[in-house]
């Protein structure tokens, strides 16, 4: 009897533990996640502001305007390097339709942008970091990457297709 409560705990507990589990190895296997809430200021970190000198280095020279860099990093293909998704926010990345977004992927020593050019409503245009919009990793993928979900002012579907992360259609 003894043994048989032992399992009954046993079960339980990895029931409870292994979804946190997969949770903590697999960040983007929770799609509920906007990750517009946990993303870090590229500023402060050292390879983001080398990645994008040049772009800051535009921002400051051609409009004495500042940018904004924002990031979370997550494996977008399951080959255990961060890959980053990215938004500028500045004079010349920004408008009427909102911020660029890039993804980057990880090649070990350096970052491929891996998107094309999308500017996205996702950031209220204001001197802070005030989401307005949400960027979701599903469980679905196309060619090893899993597809990416953006809400703004509609909602649409990336997917990584012959090596780029395109427009796919809207949800």
């Amino acid at each position: 009897m003894e043994l048989k409560k032992k399992i009954i705990i046993s079960a339980i507990l990895l029931c409870i533990i292994s979804p946190l589990l997969i949770g903590i190895l697999c960040k983007n296997d929770n799609a509920s996640e906007n990750l517009l809430n946990y993303m870090k200021n590229g500023l402060e970190d050292p390879y983001m502001s080398v990645h994008y000198k040049e772009a800051i280095s535009d921002v400051e020279e051609l409009t004495n305007g500042t940018i904004e860099i924002w990031y979370y990093s997550l494996d977008l293909n399951m080959d255990s390097k961060e890959d980053r998704i990215v938004i500028i926010s500045s004079p010349l990345h920004s408008g009427s339709r909102g911020d660029k977004l890039e993804i980057l992927l990880n090649n070990g020593s350096s970052y491929t942008e891996i998107s094309q050019g999308l500017t996205v409503r996702l950031l209220r245009q204001s001197s802070n970091f005030i989401p307005v919009g949400g960027i979701y990793v599903l469980k679905s993928s196309h060619e090893g990457f899993f597809d990416i979900k953006i809400k703004s002012e509609s909602t649409f579907l990336l997917v990584y297709q012959e090596g780029m992360y395109r427009y796919k259609r809207q949800l």
